[in-house]
Formats: structure tokens, sequence, C-alpha cells
């Protein structure tokens, strides 16, 4: 990595002041990196976490996973608990894709799921080019410490924005697939 090349990935340092540095959820990573160039060869490796990702690779990997949490990060704008409430009303009632969260947010939206061997984060930016996606091998972890750790993350004083849980409807994932055991 060259000072002089600012197209060279940056490795996260513990000893930097990142998000993604510092509370329990995110040392489950074991590598860490900003703008990766190679994504179309690498994927998402095992126990890999990407910032700077664009919103479509994540659409496009989190069609494969099955979600089982959904959050809405109030980066941009503070909402009364009435609107907070109205946001959830209606994305329970009505039939929206995963991708519409974003649209009636109008701010950051992460989702939690697993895959066959795997739990994933997907945290959405609006802004489109600086999302995150991470991989973790499920031996690792539970699910429900996965989920929790998250929490705890988004509770921790590293984490400066407030956050509420969305709802999960019956319509915005329904393109996830189990898949079949083997005979």
């Amino acid at each position: 990595m060259t000072a002089n090349n600012p197209r060279t990935p940056h490795i996260y340092q513990p000893e930097q002041v990142n998000y993604t540095v510092g509370t329990e959820f995110f040392d489950l990573f074991d590598d860490t990196d900003d703008y990766p160039r190679n994504l179309a060869e690498t994927g998402v490796p095992i126990n890999t976490c990407f910032d700077c990702v664009g919103y479509d690779y994540l659409d496009v990997t989190l069609k494969y996973t099955k979600v089982f949490y959904a959050a809405m990060i109030e980066h941009y704008d503070k909402r009364t608990a009435e609107q907070k409430e109205a946001i959830y009303n209606d994305i329970i009632n009505k039939e929206y894709r995963y991708q519409q969260y974003y649209d009636i947010v109008e701010d950051h939206v992460v989702f939690l799921s697993e895959s066959k061997n795997s739990y994933w984060i997907f945290y959405y930016d609006p802004d489109v080019s600086d999302c995150l996606i991470g991989r973790v091998e499920k031996s690792r972890i539970s699910k429900e410490e996965f989920k929790s750790k998250y929490i705890k993350h988004l509770e921790s004083k590293k984490h400066k924005e407030s956050y509420c849980e969305l709802p999960l409807n019956k319509y915005a994932f329904t393109w996830y697939r189990e898949e079949k055991e083997s005979e």
C-alpha cells in the first residue's frame, strides 16, 4: 500500500477509530476492508467484513440469505415515536419488498441474515456507494448471540446514532428458498 495511490484499499487497523472496530460485534470478523477491489473474484470470504460496497452488490447477495432482523439507523433524521410507529405500520400493512424499506425509511437500514453456513450483516446507506457487508461462520457464534452483539454495538458509545427495529413483513423476503437436503 502506498500513500501516493488513493486507489489502494485501506485495511482497518485496530488502533484507528472506526465504527467497525472496538465493539464485540466487529471483533467477530478476522478481516475488514474498505473499498474491496476484487469483489467479483472473491465474493465475501468467510469471517470478513467489507465497507464502502455498492448497494447493488448487497441486494444480489441478500437474496440468497434468510433475514431474521431489520433495523432503521437514524443517521440523517431523528424521528418521533409517532413517526417510527407510522413507518412500522406502513411496512407491516403493505406488500413491500425489502428494497422499498429504504424508500420508506429514507435513512440507513441494516439486515442481519443467515445462509447455510454463515451469518451476514447488510448495512445500507442511502447514498448507495458506501454500504457494508459482512459474513461470519456459523460455528463461531449462535444466531441469538450474533443479533445480540449487533444490538449491543448499536447501543455502544462508539455508535452515536439511534435505531429502531423494523418488522419483517411476509412479502419482503419471499424470494428466499431453503436449500433442499441432498438425499
